[in-house]
């Protein structure tokens, strides 16, 4: 059985941090993450497969269900070359000359050969075969073979097809598959996840250590410092929090004041957000993208509102930010609810997000203390 908490662990790894995204995305002018999402998409289905096909209790197989197994493993085997290739390697070919698998083929090949073989003979393209025990290239194009169906009984651990020759005298090879070598040979290379994983830490690791190095510029002023925040974010790592965070926190600052009266009522939440780009500051110059303190202050939660008031305010928060429902769903209730606490004038819902924000500031804060 293929343990399958392999897989589960390389798919955490690839998206921890999102770091393999971030480098992979766009490298040397190619999408390399399309390929790692692939390789995981299918070497999962596989290993799934080849561990139902172990569970079954059928005796007899079909040479469909040989096949489909046989695939299963040609799968893994294609992925973790093409994971090697883009996380280690680009030129080099996994394992290309080792024999400790099919010690005793009746071919000669190294492993991977004869494995690629196999695959041909027992299903990948059975009506047109080479002949392998032609003695040149030459004859070995005019020489072809054709397997018969294969054919297995589920307790022996052996498939076998027949090879036919084009040539009237030619006479037929019978060809047999083990099972365990099969499955042994794809677990080689299934097992190979553990060094992709290594390397993804040790790159992922290099990376945060390089970066910590590089010191990001603090202005006094908080737009400014968002922007820096912003572009930082960029080059260093992929999350999409803290961008929808600064992007947030940019549109909260930018945003002017209409009505006098609400100025003093943004200007005191704007500065305890100063103190929240502070600590986005700390932790993007660390490197360490864990929950970020002061985070509630994009949404603070005064228990003086009556019941029902963050239905309205998330309707007004995706309206704003999120694309969501228009002002004609949420704009009576969200002033029916809020404008006590603010003058209900504003230029744009913009202006209105961010006075409804302030507002709930100043209830929490008033709670507080």
């Amino acid at each position: 059985m293929l343990n399958r908490s392999l897989i589960k662990r390389f798919n955490e790894t690839v998206n921890d941090h999102w770091f393999a995204f971030f480098k992979y995305r766009a490298y040397n002018d190619k999408n390399l993450w399309n390929c790692i999402c692939s390789a995981m998409d299918w070497i999962s289905v596989s290993v799934e497969h080849i561990n139902h096909f172990l569970n079954d209790s059928k005796s007899n197989l079909s040479s469909i269900e040989i096949y489909a197994l046989v695939a299963s493993v040609d799968i893994i085997v294609e992925a973790v070359q093409q994971l090697h290739r883009v996380l280690i390697s680009p030129s080099d070919v996994l394992y290309k000359n080792d024999r400790e698998v099919f010690v005793s083929n009746i071919f000669g090949q190294n492993d991977l050969d004869y494995f690629k073989t196999l695959r041909s003979c027992f299903g990948a393209h059975p009506i047109n075969l080479r002949d392998d025990v032609a003695k040149d290239k030459k004859e070995a194009i005019e020489k072809r073979r054709f397997a018969s169906w294969s054919y297995a009984h589920k307790g022996s651990g052996i498939a076998t097809v027949i090879l036919y020759s084009n040539q009237i005298d030619g006479k037929d090879i019978v060809l047999n598959m083990e099972f365990d070598q099969v499955i042994a040979f794809g677990e080689k290379y299934y097992n190979y996840l553990e060094e992709l994983i290594k390397a993804l830490n040790h790159q992922r690791k290099d990376w945060f250590e390089a970066k910590r190095k590089e010191v990001i510029p603090q202005p006094s002023d908080p737009i400014e410092h968002l922007e820096i925040l912003r572009s930082e974010l960029q080059t260093r790592i992929e999350n999409g929090c803290y961008n929808s965070d600064i992007e947030e926190l940019l549109l909260l600052f930018r945003t002017s004041v209409t009505s006098e009266k609400n100025i003093l009522l943004v200007k005191k939440y704007r500065k305890a957000l100063t103190k929240l780009v502070d600590n986005i500051h700390v932790h993007i110059q660390n490197m360490d993208f864990s929950d970020c303190e002061g985070m509630e202050l994009l949404m603070p939660q005064p228990q003086c509102l009556k019941a029902g008031w963050g239905y309205w305010y998330q309707k007004l928060y995706s309206g704003v930010l999120g694309g969501g429902y228009g002002a004609f769903y949420w704009e009576d209730a969200i002033l029916e609810i809020f404008s006590p606490y603010f003058e209900p004038e504003y230029n744009s819902y913009e202006e209105l997000y961010l006075l409804v924000n302030a507002a709930l500031f100043a209830l929490a804060s008033r709670e507080d203390n």
